[in-house]
């Protein structure tokens, strides 16, 4: 997607100069057998309505449950209130423990009540459609403090899934593996189940810890003995203890039952055995075993192992050792851009990558003619190695700028914060306002970018750029909440940038138009007439439309303050695309939802990250 053009400035002018869908809907309920819907309680306010025989008291007590007929007989032990006829006792159910975490509140975890309120069941059939590879780094952080947050267990009946399983599995899909980890270690062990024994091997696994891992394999083969998995993970741990006749009868065992249809996991136990000339030349279909076999096998990671989309083996490809240094570069971004390696690892990864002096030299064509991981990885070192400000913009202007030509802009903001923030805004570097302004903002670090888009205010009535940046800049100002002065709209520019727009042939202009407008009508910055122009009057079946069900509960939850509730409602209705490509609808309503239940700084990162996907 091509970022709208720097005239996108002139649409705003700054006072003083001119510049589940389908989750909700699977309940299982048959509407021909049950007929419409029942109304819940009295048509009207009488106490005299019929059927209204018990009724609550005000201190919660039953009342009318029982008319006439004398007294019933004694209930339970001497001394016990009688039970009234008609009436069953049963002893309450056990309190739920299964939202127990590791983050509390100060720890930026969404409360011990986040909960309160909300339906059990509505928690257990939604978790599962949490979106978990998105490039949004709001969204990645937002799903990850709701996983781990320590609250009380929504309470209701139905869903009987563990909880802390559930969330475990979807930290599990995002790479975190060893969050999955920190969070199954809160389980009591009668609680623990094959899914959750199998995500604990795997974390160890992954962190190279093979004898914990090899511990606990032993510890659940018993019990788990019929699934293949503890089965694979048993002949590894036998081979690499020396205990080949045993694994050799377990291989034997899998052969002859056929059940399993995976030849580089023989070949890697004939590496680990010591037979010559085992190797692996691909793996289709990558698991954690699998990378510690290649490990402890001492084998070289195959290439075709970049066709895996999940992050978790993209994480380990890139930390792990066995990849060469472009395997693991390209293993790393792609980790890196869902959350699932930590930025600093693909820093240090860039840092190592082997690039020729030459090569850094020309750093800035390279990155032109060879756009990709390895031109990236030459434009981060170059940054590094140079002091001087205006040649350390001018590379960071051109990482930043094929960014967002290209994609990955969320990364390559975090790859170069540090040199970003070591720059200090200088008349020198009025050229450089708009993309620094610009990543900052988008950073979170709103002070730093507020003094680059001071610098081009200052400039503007001599620079023609730095008019155009002091605007744009004040656009994403607004959004990221800084300063006190409304935004003022000059309506023909808007007309004037979509004509040019459709001219030049993008046919999304008017959608990511919409999109911001949503976003700033969303955070009480209303467009007005502006609004006008991007009205075509199409008909509902030419346009997308949001999920019906999604809309209605996602408000109904905000209104109420069901603070888990909104934040997971509204991670699903963004989706794995995020704001960058979410219906402009949906996407005002999840930012004006979490605004209510006091998530601002999260409703504008999100804005902010719509705005700037939009081409602001």
């Amino acid at each position: 997607m091509s970022p709208l053009p720097a005239s996108l400035g002139g649409l705003v002018l700054f006072l003083g100069f001119s510049a589940v869908g389908p989750a909700l809907a699977e309940t299982g309920t048959d509407l021909a057998q049950v007929g419409p819907p029942t109304l819940l309680g009295p048509m009207t306010g009488s106490d005299d309505s019929p059927g209204d025989t018990n009724r609550a008291t005000d201190n919660g007590a039953i009342d009318g449950g029982v008319t006439g007929g004398g007294a019933p007989p004694p209930t339970g032990a001497p001394g016990l209130p009688r039970t009234p006829s008609g009436i069953e006792v049963t002893p309450l159910p056990e309190a739920r423990t299964d939202y127990a975490g590791v983050l509390g509140a100060e720890d930026g975890g969404l409360g011990a009540t986040m909960w309160r309120g909300t339906d059990r069941a509505l928690v257990t059939r939604l978790l599962p459609n949490l979106p978990v590879t998105t490039r949004s780094p709001t969204m990645q952080e937002l799903t990850r403090r709701l996983l781990l947050s320590s609250a009380e267990a929504p309470a209701g009946g139905g869903g009987d899934e563990n909880l802390i399983a559930l969330r475990a599995e979807r930290l599990a899909a995002m790479g975190r593996y060893q969050d999955a980890a920190s969070l199954l270690r809160l389980m009591r062990e009668r609680d623990i189940d094959e899914t959750a024994a199998r995500l604990t091997v795997d974390a160890l696994l992954l962190a190279n810890d093979l004898d914990a891992a090899c511990s606990e394999t032993g510890s659940w083969i018993q019990q788990f003995n019929e699934e293949v998995y503890w089965q694979k993970a048993l002949i590894f741990c036998q081979t690499r203890a020396g205990q080949l006749d045993e694994a050799a009868l377990g291989l034997g065992l899998l052969r002859e039952q056929g059940r399993v249809d995976d030849d580089a996991f023989y070949r890697l136990v004939d590496a680990l055995s010591g037979v010559e000339g085992a190797t692996v030349e691909a793996l289709p279909a990558p698991s954690p075993l699998h990378l510690a076999m290649l490990r402890a096998a001492g084998q070289p990671v195959p290439e075709s192992i970049l066709e895996s989309e999940n992050p978790t083996i993209l994480a380990g490809v890139a930390t792990g050792p066995g990849a060469e240094p472009a395997l693991r570069l390209s293993a790393a971004e792609r980790a890196a851009a869902v959350g699932a390696l930590p930025i600093e690892d693909l820093r240090r990864i860039y840092a190592d990558q082997p690039i020729e002096p030459a090569e850094l030299d020309a750093a800035l064509s390279l990155a032109e003619k060879e756009p990709g991981p390895r031109s990236r990885a030459a434009l981060y070192q170059a940054a590094a190695r140079v002091s001087q400000a205006v040649a350390r913009a001018t590379i960071l202007q051109k990482a930043l700028e094929l960014a967002l030509q290209n994609g990955g802009y969320p990364v390559a903001v975090q790859v170069n914060l540090p040199f970003l923030t070591e720059l200090t805004p200088a008349p020198e570097l009025a050229w450089f306002a708009l993309d620094a302004g610009r990543a900052l903002y988008f950073a979170g670090r709103h002070e730093l970018a507020d003094s680059w888009r001071l610098l081009a205010q200052e400039e503007a009535s001599r620079d023609s750029e730095a008019a155009t940046a002091a605007s744009t800049l004040w656009l994403l100002a607004r959004i990221a909440g800084m300063g006190d002065q409304p935004l003022v709209w000059d309506a023909a520019s808007v007309a004037a940038w979509r004509d040019h727009q459709a001219a030049g042939g993008d046919d999304h202009a008017t959608q990511r138009a919409a999109r911001l407008f949503a976003v700033l009508e969303a955070l009480d910055e209303p467009v007005g007439a502006a609004w006008q122009v991007l009205a075509d009057g199409a008909p509902p079946d030419r346009q997308t439309l949001p999920d019906a069900a999604l809309w209605f509960v996602l408000g109904d939850a905000a209104d109420a303050g069901r603070v888990g509730e909104t934040v997971l409602l509204a991670l699903i209705s963004l989706g794995q695309d995020g704001p960058a490509m979410a219906n402009p609808i949906i996407l005002s309503r999840v930012l004006s939802s979490l605004r209510a239940i006091g998530f601002e700084a999260e409703a504008r990162a999100l804005g902010l990250e719509a705005a700037i996907a939009s081409g602001v």
